[in-house]
């Protein structure tokens, strides 16, 4: 198993924050997670200058692979032997447009260069739809691999980058796992890697007869804009 250092990046919320009278209208209050510097460990959620300690957040009846678990299985992933993004890292020869974006790629994953996730939930039909527009220029094998993979209503996402790219807000690969399988499924759960110039699908028949899934390289291929389509922007009422 390969060593990873993986540093999570914040994320930001839209979140609906009640008002004390019910007569009032609710107002709209944004809620992000705060880091203090890059690979120091910790985040605390903050709404309107207050520490958010916890929140209760409804979910699909059928999702039950918890963040936690997702997580887990996300980092098992990207430091495993079999899948692991370093050597392939390593083993792909890189474009020199990628390379010229970020020149400590081949670096990415160590002490120095920790690898940067983004961990999010998206249903499948608006995951799908904003990354079919996002492939049709420059990934468009992508596309159509990602078109011919069944996914379940709900995945969560596994958004792969460097800090270079995390700037630009872009990512060099993802990995999807099923929202609705179990944490026992372990690494079993993905539905797809994606990593440059390689991706790894797994259909449903895989999985029940016990195939083993293969990488299909990819020709043409660049980096990517990072999802945001399940955050949307609201203006808050006066």
């Amino acid at each position: 198993m390969h060593k990873i250092f993986p540093t999570l990046f914040p994320m930001c919320y839209n979140a609906d924050v009640g008002n004390k009278s019910w007569e009032k209208d609710n107002k709209i209050s944004k809620c992000e997670e705060v880091i203090q510097e890059i690979g120091k460990e910790g985040l605390s959620l903050r709404l309107n200058k207050c520490e958010v300690e916890y929140m209760m957040v409804p979910l699909y009846k059928r999702m039950i692979l918890e963040a936690a678990d997702a997580y887990n299985i996300c980092l098992s992933i990207l430091a495993s032997q079999r899948f692991g993004i370093k050597s392939f890292l390593e083993e792909t020869v890189l474009s020199s447009e990628f390379v010229e974006i970020d020149k400590n790629i081949t670096y990415v994953g160590t002490k120095e260069e920790p690898l940067a996730i983004r961990l999010f939930m998206a249903s499948s039909r608006t995951f799908r739809r904003e990354r079919d527009g996002e492939f049709s220029s420059g990934n468009c094998e992508v596309r159509d691999l990602y078109n011919m993979t069944v996914f379940p209503k709900f995945v969560w996402v596994c958004g792969i980058t460097t800090r270079i790219l995390y700037q630009k807000d872009q990512a060099m690969g993802e990995i999807i796992i099923d929202a609705t399988s179990s944490a026992d499924a372990k690494m079993d759960s993905f539905i797809i890697i994606h990593y440059p110039n390689v991706i790894c699908r797994r259909m449903p028949e895989e999985f029940n007869e016990g195939r083993e899934s293969v990488f299909e390289s990819i020709e043409e291929w660049k980096p990517f804009a990072s999802f945001h389509g399940n955050l949307r922007e609201y203006n808050a009422k006066s």
